[in-house]
């Protein structure tokens, strides 16, 4: 019995220089417009990781972007499609100087579990799988001008038949009637 007492002195993990963590991925659905997790199935899951007690944030997000993005594609795109950070198992931000053997010391936990989250950049964000945000200013402004300078081609037209109906368009109106339809294209895609 002094013999299985002296072996259980002391705290075999604090002289380790590794510890074992979960990294999970989070992605953000543009239709529930929140962070949804990543299931195995489609690439996202559980991964435990023997990590330093040395790596900080940056180094755990590396690794989650090995693990899920692996040669830098996965099932939702490619690694630079979109931004990221890590958190921690409640979702709330790192410190970025907070090494993984700062948390163990912290906060007494058995396991640590952090989370990639990720966020598709709204310039690859098309089909109906994926929504882009909506916003009066996703109309590139080279555009409006486009469809300004052919409501001023027609109104100035002499051989237009009602020169009154075109006059009444104004870059204000175009824009109007712009947004509109990028509303309802909006809307479209979301029942897809």
């Amino acid at each position: 019995m002094g013999k299985q007492l002296s072996n259980l002195k002391g705290n075999d993990n604090a002289k380790k220089q590794e510890r074992k963590i979960e990294i999970g991925w989070f992605d953000y659905d543009y239709r529930s417009s929140e962070y949804r997790q990543v299931r195995t199935l489609n690439g996202g899951g559980v991964r435990y990781i023997n990590a330093p007690k040395t790596w900080m944030q940056d180094d755990i997000l590396q690794h989650g972007k090995k693990v899920f993005f692996l040669n830098g594609k996965s099932k939702r795109g490619n690694v630079t499609d979109f931004q990221f950070e890590v958190r921690n198992f409640m979702g709330g931000r790192m410190d970025n100087d907070c090494t993984i053997g700062d948390l163990y010391t912290l906060t007494g936990s058995k396991l640590l579990r952090f989370y990639i989250y990720s966020k598709k950049l709204p310039t690859t964000v098309v089909g109906c799988s994926e929504m882009e945000s909506p916003s009066d200013d996703s109309l590139p402004d080279h555009k409006l001008l486009q469809v300004n300078k052919q409501v001023a081609n027609l109104s100035s037209d002499p051989s237009n038949e009602s020169p009154s109906k075109t006059s009444s368009l104004t870059p204000q109106t175009v824009q109007l009637r712009v947004q509109e339809f990028m509303k309802t294209r909006t809307q479209q895609l979301q029942k897809c």
